[in-house]
């Protein structure tokens, strides 16, 4: 009885964990992208987006095998951490091709409405 008490506790001590190696990672990206942000802003963003969930999913990784846990939980981790990775590059795709669009259109921006 006390092994499945000691398992219901981690496993619910788990999204918290989780969460918390992610906000570390995030704020690793953060240094990652004004580390590189001089020589080349969209190689920065590429780099954070993806150095952050890299080291997101090694850590996660590490911390489920740790605990003992069951692989599916870390393939459910890593199945949403690459579909961050894929939203994000996308995110950066768009934002850049918007600007381009603008920076070589005609169309004055608005001043006044």
């Amino acid at each position: 009885m006390e092994a499945i008490h000691i398992l219901t506790t981690v496993s619910r001590s788990l999204p918290l964990a989780l969460s918390s190696l992610g906000l570390l990672c995030s704020i690793a990206g953060i240094f990652i992208v004004k580390s590189n942000a001089a020589k080349s802003p969209e190689k920065a963003l590429r780099l954070g987006t993806m150095g952050s969930s890299i080291i997101f999913i090694v850590l996660a990784y590490f911390l489920i095998s740790q605990l003992g846990l069951n692989w599916g939980i870390w393939v459910a981790v890593l199945s949403g951490a690459v579909g961050g990775i894929i939203i994000g590059l996308e995110r950066n795709i768009i934002l850049l091709g918007l600007l381009f669009d603008i920076l070589q259109s005609q169309v004055k921006p608005v001043l006044r409405l």
